[in-house]
């Protein structure tokens, strides 16, 4: 008796339509975040964009102007000296954080400590405190008669260093990049510690073996191995300077004079005080140009070197 075959209980794929190579059902999903963030991103910086080609009396719009606003921005030397200061910032906080937290994070993975978790929370601490109370703290800290600063440098016998850092216009920028860099350093260290887990510890073993120190280990084998991480800190960071804004407001008001100005200050001031909505739309339109730049600049190098290791 021949043999009757089974059916095939598998189903065929449904194809469905497609669209860009996606089924086009998985587009629905999108369709509520797209409608939000249309209203809500795109349609204002689509409207700043328009508005920063018009005079403005800000309230209403007057006149079509071209690029006379960004003509004045670029001639202003407030605007550029901001832009001085934004950079100025960026170096210190890029620099102190992801070096101090790359530090820490070497030491918190291969120590052998009792309680490495307890430590490793309260390193992380500072960042999950809120800007506007680090710039309270640093406030505090900074305070020409009573601050911890200026009492260590004179229990120290530095007095003659002590000084009103937050009054000073020569170091009151660079003092509450300090200040950022100690509520940043946090991030960091995470961000390092999840990649150094990441390392085979054969890798090690093998540079011991070839007779490397511990800094040519460092340099031979921990480096490349969280060079994604780096650029991964140095993104997020990067991003974060050129949008810092409350932790110097609450501090100085971008004083003393215009020395912490920085580009976003430059904005609220001219838009909300001195009603010159012009310009501070203007500069608001090159700020996020000049960050949008940044990011893909940023993410091009990490593409670049992710393609080179393959």
């Amino acid at each position: 008796m021949a043999s009757a075959t089974a059916p095939s209980t598998t189903a065929p794929a449904h194809k469905g339509s497609r669209l860009f190579g996606y089924r086009k059902e998985a587009y629905l999903y999108l369709l509520p975040a797209f409608f939000f963030y249309t209203g809500f991103v795109i349609v204002p910086a689509l409207r700043t964009l328009y508005t920063s080609f018009f005079s403005t009396s800000g309230i209403t719009i007057i006149g079509f102007v071209g690029l006379q606003n960004y003509r004045a921005l670029f001639a202003d030397p407030l605007f550029r000296e901001s832009v001085l200061h934004n950079f100025a910032w960026t170096a210190i906080v890029i620099g102190l954080p992801t070096s101090f937290g790359l530090v820490l994070a070497v030491l918190l993975a291969q120590a052998r400590l009792i309680g490495r978790t307890f430590f490793r929370t309260i390193l992380f601490l500072p960042q999950v405190i809120k800007s506007v109370v680090v710039a309270m703290i640093w406030r505090w800290m900074y305070h020409p008669t009573f601050g911890p600063v200026n009492e260590i440098l004179r229990a120290v016998g530095l007095g003659s260093v002590a000084r009103g850092w937050l009054g000073d216009s020569t170091w009151a920028l660079p003092a509450l990049a300090i200040g950022r860099s100690w509520a940043h350093y946090g991030f960091c260290m995470v961000i390092f510690l999840a990649a150094l887990q990441c390392i085979d510890e054969q890798l090690y073993d093998a540079a011991k073996i070839d007779g490397a120190n511990t800094f040519e280990q460092f340099r031979f084998v921990t480096l490349p191995a969280i060079k994604f991480a780096i650029v991964t800190v140095l993104l997020f960071t990067l991003i974060d300077c050129f949008k810092v804004f409350d932790m110097i407001w609450i501090a100085t008001e971008g004083g003393p004079g215009y020395s912490t100005w920085v580009m976003s200050i430059y904005l609220y001031d001219y838009v909300w005080f001195r009603w010159k909505l012009g310009l501070g739309v203007a500069s608001a339109v090159v700020h996020s140009l000049w960050i949008a730049a940044l990011t893909a600049g940023m993410l091009a190098w990490r593409r670049r070197v992710e393609e080179s290791e393959r």
